[in-house]
Formats: C-alpha cells, sequence, structure tokens
C-alpha cells in the first residue's frame, strides 16, 4: 500500500472503514490468518520485515505460556520474642543465681572500662567526652546501686548486671537473688577505677546495640562524680 504524502489521508480514510469487517473475521474464527491480513492489508509498507515482526511478535507469543515464578523463601531471621519466651532461653537457672557466680564478670567489666576509658586517670578536661562515651559502653557486668526509686525498697539494693534490655535491668544481688530493675523510675550508682557513674534511667531507655547510635543530645543519662 502506498502510504505517500498525496494520499495519505485517502489511505486511513479507507482503513478505518474496513476495519470493523476485518475484525469481524476475527470473531468468526479467522484466526492468525485473519489477523495477519487485517495488520498487512492496513499497514505494512516492507512486506519481509513485516512477516519477521509478525511471527516474533504475535505468533510466538500467542503460544508461550507465562512461566511461573518460583516462590522466593524467605532468609531464616533466626527465632522470634515468643519462640524465645517459649524455649526460656534467657532464663537463669535458681541454683546459677548466685552473687559469685558471676563475680568474676564483674571484673571482667572493669578491666574493659578501663581500658576503654582510663577512668583511673581521669581529668577535668576529659570529663565531658567521656560522659559522652560512657553512654555506648556495655554494663553487663556492672555492680549498680539503685540510689532513687518509687518503690522503698529497693533503694539501696546492689547487684550486678547479667542481663539488659530495653527497659529493664536484670541483676544479681548479694543475697543471691535475681532481680529485675525497671530503668525509667530509677537512678543508679556503679563504681570503677575510684570513678563513680551516674546513670539516669529515664533517659537510659535503649538497648546496648541501639545506644552506640543513637543521638542523646543534652539529656546526658550518664554522669560522672
Amino acid at each position: 500500500m502506498d502510504l505517500s504524502e498525496n494520499n495519505l489521508y485517502d489511505t486511513i480514510e479507507e482503513v478505518t472503514q474496513k476495519t470493523s469487517q476485518e475484525l469481524n473475521l476475527l470473531g468468526q474464527g479467522g484466526g492468525n490468518k485473519s489477523l495477519r491480513h487485517l495488520l498487512h492489508k492496513g499497514f505494512v509498507t516492507d512486506k519481509k520485515r513485516f512477516d519477521e515482526s509478525f511471527r516474533k511478535n504475535y505468533l510466538l507469543l500467542a503460544t508461550k505460556r507465562k512461566a511461573k515464578k518460583a516462590k522466593k523463601e524467605k532468609p531464616h531471621k533466626g527465632l522470634s520474642n515468643k519462640e524465645r519466651k517459649r524455649l526460656k532461653i534467657y532464663d537463669i537457672p535458681k541454683e546459677q543465681q548466685k552473687f559469685d557466680l558471676v563475680k568474676p564478670l564483674h571484673d571482667l567489666w572493669c578491666g574493659y572500662m578501663e581500658q576503654t576509658f582510663n577512668l583511673s586517670g581521669m581529668t577535668p578536661a576529659r570529663v565531658a567526652v567521656t560522659q559522652d562515651d560512657l553512654t555506648k559502653a556495655d554494663y553487663h557486668g556492672a555492680l549498680l546501686k539503685v540510689m532513687e526509686s518509687p518503690n522503698a525498697s529497693l533503694i539501696g539494693l546492689e547487684g550486678i548486671v547479667v542481663r539488659e534490655t530495653r527497659n529493664m535491668f536484670h541483676v544479681i544481688t548479694r543475697q543471691d537473688k535475681l532481680k529485675i530493675l525497671q530503668k525509667s523510675v530509677c537512678i543508679f550508682m556503679c563504681t570503677c577505677g575510684g570513678t563513680k557513674i551516674k546513670i539516669f534511667g529515664n533517659n537510659f531507655c535503649a538497648r546496648p546495640a541501639d545506644r552506640i547510635k543513637k543521638k542523646m543530645g543534652k539529656r546526658l543519662p550518664i554522669r560522672m562524680l
């Protein structure tokens, strides 16, 4: 079909008039032959290119089935909190809730703090920087003492931290008892290398791993005395 500028509009008009007739053939079982005829008659100027394009884009596509996408297995993320609780992973057996058993953990913690922050050689010029760094320290093994609490029976209680969560300190007391102390309502004190460290629990509510990247701002949860 000649699609030159002179008869372009006439060609479009002819194709438009015949389109309905050609499409009716498709509905009456004309199949691929009718479709091929419609496309070739109305829009094709290069027969060779049309034959190749028609075979690739229509015949093969019509017979090609979509392959079912295999479901990707989600990577195993380990145990959920519910599963950990059911398996009692973090529970300390009664016979192991002994202050003497966790005393070596406290000695290790003191060595870690001294090596990391050099608390025994603290100078006034380093206090501000060290206070900020202490908020990122690990307090498993620290000997905490409750200085203030709305529960009067907890004031003065001492224990070595065996587990820290976002909102709680789990400690073993000198009386060989496991106590769970709520951070948000208590103020704690611990001593290392002759330096007293005061912890304001309400500003310390974060998991140990999260404190490393958390910005505390002006409300520092730790003060060195």
